[in-house]
């Protein structure tokens, strides 16, 4: 579970590493942060770990985030990051 902190740590840093280009970093990344949460592209942002679909959503979960469904508040969220 540290290992997967770490490596959402160290994307993040990489996302947020200045103003410019942090929507292409995002997407490159597979992974948005949003005000109370992240939104991930899966397929994209197992890449980046190194890790399985699975031991992803299972890292996630012992991290206390909650699976969202797509809504229109998600999605207005999403617009504003």
């Amino acid at each position: 579970l540290d290992e997967f902190v770490d490596g959402l740590k160290r994307i993040r840093n990489y996302v947020f590493k200045n103003k410019n280009g942090i929507g292409q970093r995002s997407i490159a990344c597979g992974i948005m942060f949003l005000k109370f949460g992240v939104a991930i592209q899966i397929s994209d942002f197992e890449h980046f770990l190194c890790k399985s679909r699975s031991s992803i959503n299972c890292s996630f979960q012992q991290e206390k985030y909650l699976t969202a469904p797509f809504t229109e508040s998600v999605l207005q969220e999403i617009g504003r990051a």
